[in-house]
């Protein structure tokens, strides 16, 4: 069996689309498509236009969705989504974890991972590569195709997938997020409960808080007060910070991802 990072070619692109298929019917070779089309555009190539075209009809379907106070979260099980997962970790997450991989021995041995907003597995899969030795847990919400996905990938690879409720239930020594505290409208009330409940002791972080993307907001709240998109970050990390983490020395290009560490 490939390793979780060597699939990446079309063979695996049309797997992934087939073990989706098995919980919902997809256009495969419309998601096949339009998925190799984000990818070129994710690494810098503007000239996708079918992409380009269906990225911001589904950005102005969240946006408006806001506006109307009715955020919409079916949009995280639409084809668009299926494709852009794979997308996403091709290009981003997956990069993310190789420098993990590569900085290892900054996190230790950690008896237990979580993967915060899992998708459909495959960062999941990735930790537990790299930590072999440590229970990964991957965290989605239950009954959607990404959950469904992730079970079956979690059977072959050796990790479990659980509900948002059950994270609040045990302790994690490493909490992984990739671009998910940017889709959850209070991000620093759910960090602080995070670290509260699961106390972990490193928290490597992946956020993109100010661009304009499906699932992102405008303006976040934050307790009883609201904050611009663009001033969210600065409040997050002192939140860290006054939670007794401090950010790893490590020469990320970008500060991504973001390594915190529990003071001692």
């Amino acid at each position: 069996m490939k390793t979780i990072f060597e699939m990446t070619g079309h063979s695996d692109l049309r797997n992934y689309l087939e073990l989706c298929n098995k919980f919902r019917p997809l256009d495969i070779e419309k998601v096949f498509n339009l998925t190799l089309q984000s990818i070129k555009y994710y690494r810098g190539d503007k000239s996708v236009r079918a992409f380009m075209h269906v990225n911001q009809e589904m950005e102005k379907k969240w946006y408006d969705s806001l506006e109307k106070g009715e955020p919409l979260y079916s949009i995280y099980d639409d084809d668009y989504y299926v494709g852009d997962i794979w997308a996403c970790w091709i290009v981003y997450s997956r990069g993310y974890l190789k420098l993990i991989n590569k900085y290892k021995q900054i996190f230790g041995n950690p008896e237990s991972i979580l993967d915060l907003g899992c998708g459909q597995g495959f960062t999941t899969a990735a930790l537990k590569e790299i930590f072999p030795n440590s229970d990964v847990f991957g965290c989605n919400i239950e009954e959607t195709v990404q959950f469904k996905v992730a079970e079956e990938i979690g059977i072959q690879r050796n990790f479990k997938v659980i509900g948002p409720n059950m994270v609040h239930a045990r302790k994690f020594d490493m909490i992984f997020a990739s671009e998910f505290f940017e889709h959850v409208e209070k991000p620093i009330d759910l960090l602080v409960k995070l670290i509260n409940s699961a106390s972990p002791k490193i928290l490597v972080l992946a956020n993109s808080f100010s661009s304009r993307s499906v699932g992102h907001f405008p303006v976040y709240k934050v307790g009883n007060k609201l904050v611009e998109n663009t001033k969210i970050a600065h409040e997050f990390n002192n939140t860290l910070r006054n939670q007794g983490y401090r950010r790893a020395e490590v020469k990320f290009w970008n500060n991504r991802p973001a390594i915190w560490l529990k003071n001692k």
